[in-house]
């Protein structure tokens, strides 16, 4: 018998923790983008977008760059020391029109 009364009705709704996963992931994306800040690790992949940045120390992590539209940017891409982190949502770091 379930743990909780709740637990059947969970597994018909989410029989797999990749079906629940996928429907987390697409509330989430229902829901306005707030400021990354993803802390970089070492040999992350780290963007810069030269047209929409506001300064050279403004970048994006791997995840925030393929999800913003950049066709037609100066952009171009290095490999992460340690430190530092994802500046995407960040209106003083970026035009809006970017992310």
């Amino acid at each position: 018998s379930p743990a909780h009364p709740d637990d059947d009705a969970t597994l018909a709704r989410y029989p797999s923790s990749l079906s629940a996963h996928l429907a987390i992931a697409s509330l989430g994306s229902s829901i306005p983008r707030r400021v990354c800040q993803h802390p970089f690790r070492r040999n992350d992949i780290v963007w810069v977008c030269r047209t929409c940045q506001s300064d050279e120390t403004c970048v994006l992590c791997h995840d925030c760059f393929v999800h913003s539209n950049h066709d037609g940017h100066d952009v171009a891409f290095y490999h992460a020391q340690a430190g530092g982190c994802c500046d995407c949502g960040d209106p003083d770091a970026w035009d809006p029109n970017g992310f």
